[in-house]
């Protein structure tokens, strides 16, 4: 029988912390699917949801997969909505970060890491947030985004220093790829199964209204869902890439499709060039055989066209061509001029985090078919709008950062850092250009991957620099 030393114990802990999170994090799921709309049902979903905030008080890594995986939930993971909006991911954030704090102050652990490239831009991000705050067309919206945008950027803090980007089949992967499956499912259910559990919560109907309506699983929005599938897709194929056991390829290549099929049933549009730009990207970042790419972008094509196959799609799909077409589309083009208006008429302070509202009616188009208009509905336009020269530096410094990211990626892949977060990010800087993703969850998942992705890479360079190579403390350096 092996020694129950302080090391093992710690790492048997942790093991269990990370099953109870998932098992509660499965919970959450299971009422949500089956009880949704009935009596007491924010009773019930409270019931788990305090048992998870006490263990991600208490635990940095079920607080990580917590937080990673109840923004999933979405619509479905509403605790209150008077006087204020409470859903049960805000609830794990605040029990999280109250507890990492707590451990760190009482372990003396102040020390701040040194920046990176990419933390400088989330950092310029949320000065500009709060910046804007004064001079704003709603002052209280904009307190109120100026808050989210820095609880999401202390979100991103803490997964930057506790996520695993060495480890193939780390919590992060496990936990994205069981919220995945599981929202593809209820998607696929959706569309295709009468009765289905899971109610949809919006009507969004895709080109003929009798053949197809859009599904969106526990989000009320089909594109909030879509984008939600991205970061599991990219790391499965990652993982497809780097596996050798065959049977492993074949569950994964299963997730994949599973996945994929759910993306497709969103007919969401940005989210499937996002993910032909970023598989293209992380293709060229693992070092992996042509006949192995070959047979990712196989399936990733076998999957589309069967979704392309659907009548509705087939008449969605010319408008990727042919922008002119698509009223959708061209909204976004008239809405981007709108916000460089404002942003010539606004350049200091924009007007207003999360305000665009407000401020758009002097520079409303008639041709705009969104009523009501709620965001600039495109990021790089839209952010310096809302938040002005220092929001336009931020999109700058993360743009340069993001090139020197995925320039790095290939040798940092070689090293067995996994870079899937990194194509995920790629995906959401092309999606910018079709929608906007400051509050979204899934978005500052990623942002905080790529940040791990960046530590991971600077700590292998520090370790193979000369003057540490002979250091014993970082072991021996082939």
């Amino acid at each position: 029988m092996r020694d129950l030393t302080p090391s093992r114990a710690l790492a048997i802990v942790r093991s269990r912390d990370m099953q109870i999170a998932l098992t509660l994090l499965a919970v959450l799921f299971v009422i949500a699917t089956f009880l949704y709309g009935t009596p007491h049902y924010e009773v019930l979903l409270l019931i788990p949801t305090i048992a998870a905030a006490a263990l991600s008080a208490t635990s940095s890594r079920a607080g990580a997969i917590l937080v990673i995986g109840t923004p999933a939930l979405d619509s479905f993971a509403i605790l209150t909505s008077y006087p204020q909006v409470i859903t049960v991911f805000q609830v794990m954030l605040i029990a999280t970060i109250s507890g990492a704090i707590f451990r760190r102050v009482a372990a003396r652990r102040l020390r701040v890491p040194r920046l990176t490239m990419w933390d400088v831009g989330i950092l310029i991000f949320v000065v500009a947030a709060w910046l804007s705050v004064p001079l704003s067309g709603s002052l209280r919206v904009s307190v109120i985004g100026a808050i989210e945008v820095t609880a999401l950027a202390t979100m991103y803090a803490f997964l930057t220093t506790t996520i695993d980007v060495r480890s193939r089949y780390s919590d992060l992967f496990l936990t994205l790829t069981a919220v995945g499956a599981i929202s593809a499912i209820a998607g696929l259910g959706q569309a295709f199964v009468p009765g289905f559990p899971v109610p949809l919560l919006e009507e969004h109907i895709t080109g003929n209204p009798v053949v197809v309506q859009r599904v969106s699983a526990f989000f009320a929005n089909p594109n909030a869902f879509a984008v939600m599938l991205l970061p599991p897709i990219l790391l499965l194929l990652e993982a497809i890439l780097r596996e050798r056991s065959r049977n492993r390829r074949i569950v994964l290549g299963l997730l994949i499709i599973l996945m994929t099929a759910g993306l497709g049933v969103s007919f969401s549009r940005e989210a499937m060039i996002g993910l032909v730009v970023a598989s293209l990207s992380l293709a060229l970042m693992i070092p992996a055989s042509g006949r192995k790419r070959l047979r990712v972008a196989i399936a990733i094509a076998v999957v589309f066209a069967l979704t392309g196959a659907v009548a509705s799609v087939s008449q969605r799909a010319p408008t990727l061509l042919d922008i002119r077409a698509d009223a959708s589309a061209m909204d976004r083009v008239y809405l981007s001029q709108a916000s460089m208006r404002m942003f010539v008429d606004n350049p200091l302070t924009g007007t207003g985090v999360s305000s665009f509202m407000y401020a758009y009616p002097p520079y409303a188009d008639s041709r705009v078919t969104i009523d009501p208009v709620p965001n600039g509905h495109q990021m790089p336009f839209a952010i310096p709008a809302e938040m002005g020269l220092a929001g336009l530096l931020a999109e700058i410094v993360m743009a340069v950062a993001l090139v020197r990211t995925v320039s790095m990626a290939p040798s940092a892949a070689a090293e067995g850092v996994q870079v899937g977060g990194v194509a995920a990010a790629v995906a959401f800087f092309v999606m910018s250009f079709a929608n906007g993703f400051i509050f979204c969850e899934a978005f500052w998942v990623t942002l905080a991957i790529v940040g791990s992705v960046l530590r991971a890479m600077k700590e292998a360079s520090h370790a193979l620099s000369p003057e540490h190579q002979d250091d014993p403390s970082l072991g021996r350096v082939a």
